[in-house]
């Protein structure tokens, strides 16, 4: 287990990728200052804020405050479009320029990028682009693979040097959020090709170029922050969960979260994180050495998702290229000694 840094709280429902307007109270200011507060002593250094629409989110300022008052730097994460409006938001807060913004791209042009967003979406992108550059806030470019921006991958690296970002990640679009969207999902062979590709352009470009850890990887016991206990995930019901790349509309069998916070404390649930996390992935060892992994299963976010329910998209449509169950991928991966 590493140290734990960045606190991730949802503080209204949504999730980047998730085009509808889900409904619910948002996550009570009061409860996130404490939160903030508990994290401390556990060693967090950063929060990271999500959801849809958080410029009209209504207790920003006790947010910033509480950050202020523990020293930690604040993170804006989230669809590109919101993020300049969410950053003024919180200048009038109170709060001081965020820590970093993780800026989520549809596409290196308007055009692509408006057709997977929303209309004027990529411009208002660039403004928050512009607002990282003259006040000095560190800039991360998130671009989802998706069929529609594929051939732009180059591109998208190049408009990121452009824009001064520290560094672009790739990855998949959200699992939970899936076949949701209405928009065509990439099936496996072609994330394995853009991964190839990914890992090509990256030695010919000075910008950091990473690849998100949702992609295949040959690591069995899965390495992410979450699972090191690096990131505690909170949703905007005030729920600690395993993970916040398991937020989305598909609730799956709820086994993801882990307590609620509004009944104990935090290091009361961390507590019940840790011997979570323990069994979760001596699961995960004891599914490989007795051949019970398949094949997709070396996507590290989707053996999560398959594992809490959250893959009924895959039942239909184009979505079937990932089912479970799928020709293909149903024959057991080989044991320990016996990798392909």
């Amino acid at each position: 287990m590493r140290r734990v840094f960045r606190l991730h709280l949802q503080l209204t429902p949504g999730v980047p990728g998730d085009n509808g307007e889900p409904s619910g109270e948002p996550l009570p200011g009061a409860l996130a200052a404490r939160l903030i507060a508990a994290g401390a002593p556990l060693g967090v250094q950063r929060v990271r804020l999500w959801g849809h629409h958080l410029e009209a989110y209504p207790d920003l300022s006790q947010i910033a405050s509480a950050c202020r008052e523990q020293d930690m730097g604040l993170e804006l994460a989230g669809e590109g479009h919101e993020m300049f409006a969410l950053a003024q938001a919180l200048e009038r807060a109170g709060a001081t320029a965020p820590a970093g913004i993780r800026l989520l791209l549809r596409g290196a042009c308007e055009a692509t990028h408006d057709h997977l967003s929303v209309d004027g979406s990529f411009r208002r992108a660039m403004q928050a682009a512009s607002y990282c550059f003259a006040r000095k806030v560190p800039l991360d470019i998130v671009v989802e693979i998706e069929p529609a921006n594929r051939s732009e991958i180059a591109e998208v690296i190049l408009l990121a040097a452009a824009l001064r970002a520290e560094r672009v990640v790739f990855a998949l679009p959200r699992l939970a959020v899936g076949g949701v969207r209405g928009r065509p999902f990439p099936p496996p062979n072609a994330v394995d090709e853009h991964k190839r590709e990914l890992e090509r352009l990256r030695e010919a470009f000075r910008l950091e170029v990473n690849l998100d850890i949702g992609l295949r990887e040959p690591d069995v016991l899965l390495g992410c922050r979450s699972l090191c206990l690096g990131d505690l995930s909170v949703n905007w019901c005030g729920q600690l969960t395993l993970c916040q790349e398991l937020w989305g509309p598909d609730s799956g069998d709820g086994s993801d979260v882990v307590a609620d916070l509004h009944e104990v404390t935090l290091p009361e649930a961390v507590k019940e994180l840790i011997a979570r996390i323990t069994t979760f992935r001596q699961e995960r060892l004891r599914d490989w050495t007795s051949g019970g992994l398949v094949p997709l299963d070396r996507f590290f976010c989707y053996y999560c998702h398959r594992r809490f329910g959250k893959l009924r998209w895959t039942e239909q449509g184009a979505g079937r290229a990932w089912a479970p169950r799928q020709r293909g991928s149903t024959t057991n991966s080989p044991g320990p000694g016996h990798e392909a």
